[in-house]
């Protein structure tokens, strides 16, 4: 059983699962606000959100270059 999987596919899922761990993590002062979830809200939420760009942008890149775009 040889199962092919597109890499783009599994790190465009990642790069979402990045998106929605962030966006909770930024939503966390909101619901509960101390010094502490403020702390993690903007260093971890936006160091995860940082990072889910940056791969979103590589895949973009590359798939552009394959198509010949750029």
């Amino acid at each position: 059983m040889n199962i092919k999987v597109n890499k783009f596919k599994v790190l465009l899922t990642l790069v979402g699962l990045l998106n929605i761990i962030a966006l909770i993590l930024i939503i966390l002062p909101v619901i509960h606000l101390t010094p502490l979830t403020l702390i993690i809200s903007a260093v971890f939420g936006g160091g995860l959100m940082a990072l889910a760009l940056i791969i979103y942008i590589i895949i973009v890149t590359r798939d552009l270059i394959k198509r010949g775009v750029l």
